[in-house]
């Protein structure tokens, strides 16, 4: 493990925008630690990353991991714990930092297919099956989103959201979805997500539609 250290956290933002990270360790009050993790957790090139916050105080863990620390570590741990730790952090960051090289060249396919009609139905539902399969036994639930809008807006003629919008929905919902979730164009469905769990689904549904229905496409 390489530690690089940042004395404050717009320095710490530029190191992480020149390479990457497996996990990041904020020694700051727990307020500046609120506030980076929240500005980390806005950009979409950090979000994933795990972040370690040190902290003495037991009120200060409530406010640190709702703002999304993943984890937080008091001074009197002890070496071979501080090391379990780190490295669970250190795994999980790099196994998201696979998943990303993997979904980045997927998608490439994903929108390939897209332009071709979508998806085959017999591939969507074996990999439903498949992904089933594998969330069962963690407690996971598969939502299905079918992610085509009715938009009803009084800023736009619906007549100027007509044709194929597959295309605009498919890069909403990709720019606004987990790294979790699969989003794709499915023959005779249209632009789909299925989410492992049905936390952000509303969310994603509303951010497309209130996407579609302010901006002319």
């Amino acid at each position: 493990v390489t530690l690089v250290g940042a004395l404050t956290a717009d320095m710490g933002e530029t190191y992480l925008g020149q390479r990457a990270f497996d996990a990041v360790i904020l020694d700051t009050p727990a307020e500046d630690a609120v506030d980076t993790i929240g500005r980390l957790r806005r950009d979409a090139r950090f979000a994933r990353v795990p972040v370690l916050v040190m902290s003495t105080d037991h009120r200060d863990l409530e406010p640190l991991f709702r703002a999304g620390a993943k984890d937080v570590l008091s001074g009197d741990l002890g070496k071979r714990q501080l090391s379990a730790r780190l490295a669970a952090a250190i795994r999980l960051g790099r196994r998201r930092r696979l998943a990303d090289r993997v979904l980045a060249e997927s998608r490439v396919w994903l929108l390939q297919e897209a332009g071709r009609g979508g998806l085959p139905v017999e591939k969507y539902d074996r990999y439903l099956a498949g992904c089933r399969t594998l969330c069962d036994p963690r407690g996971l639930a598969l939502s299905e989103l079918h992610l085509m809008p009715r938009v009803e807006t009084a800023l736009l003629p619906v007549a100027s959201l007509s044709g194929d919008m597959t295309g605009a929905i498919l890069s909403i919902a990709d720019a606004t979805s987990r790294e979790e979730d699969l989003v794709c164009a499915v023959r005779g469905l249209g632009p789909v997500a299925v989410l492992k769990g049905d936390q952000g689904a509303s969310l994603l549904q509303h951010r497309i539609s209130a996407i579609l229905g302010q901006t002319t496409l």
